[in-house]
């Protein structure tokens, strides 16, 4: 765990006026997708901070796994087509139950170009649209998620009105910290 949390976003890494929320990894709920089928691998240590700033969000994770190629085969599960599609359904679902009162409807879920992070890397843009009777704004969710060794390294940035930039160099400060500690 401590090798987890060492990798991890900081207050430091994000500038000033930025907090630290108490983020539990949730080791229990399902996966997000028909068809994902973790069983075969195993996570030997995970971490993850959560840092909020006026209604924008920096989540990162690390996750450890047994070996290599067990992280390789995790990975693999999320980076097929449709995954941008069935997470930004799953990320819909999450908001619509957390905000009373508004409608939430995903705008659009693409795959952007891998960023250059890790062994093998994966980046997707989420765009949903929540209106109520008096506004209508559009929240960003933007994932880079990495393979560097035996961890799996990922970071979730959200922001509303428009998107917050710096989620693929959040993901290499994660990734060097990996390297130096590995």
């Amino acid at each position: 765990m401590s090798f987890a949390r060492s990798a991890l976003i900081r207050a430091a890494d994000l500038g000033t006026g930025w907090t630290l929320r108490k983020a539990q990894v949730d080791e229990s709920s399902p996966p997000d997708c028909k068809g994902q089928d973790y069983s075969a691998f195993t996570i030997t240590g995970q971490a993850q901070t959560q840092f909020d700033r006026a209604g924008r969000t920096v989540l990162s994770r690390v996750e450890l796994y047994r070996s290599h190629k067990q992280a390789l085969g995790d990975f693999a599960v999320d980076d097929r087509p449709g995954t941008a599609s069935c997470e930004g359904n799953a990320i819909r679902r999450d908001v619509a139950r957390s905000a009373r009162g508004v409608t939430v409807k995903l705008l659009s879920a693409k795959r952007l170009a891998d960023p250059r992070v890790g062994q093998r890397s994966i980046a997707l843009r989420i765009v949903l649209g929540i209106s109520n009777t008096q506004s209508n704004i559009r929240l960003y969710v933007d994932l880079v998620g990495f393979v560097r060794d035996r961890a799996i390294g990922s970071v979730l940035v959200v922001a509303p009105g428009r998107p917050l930039e710096g989620a693929t160099k959040l993901a290499q400060t994660i990734e060097s910290r990996l390297q130096r500690v590995a």
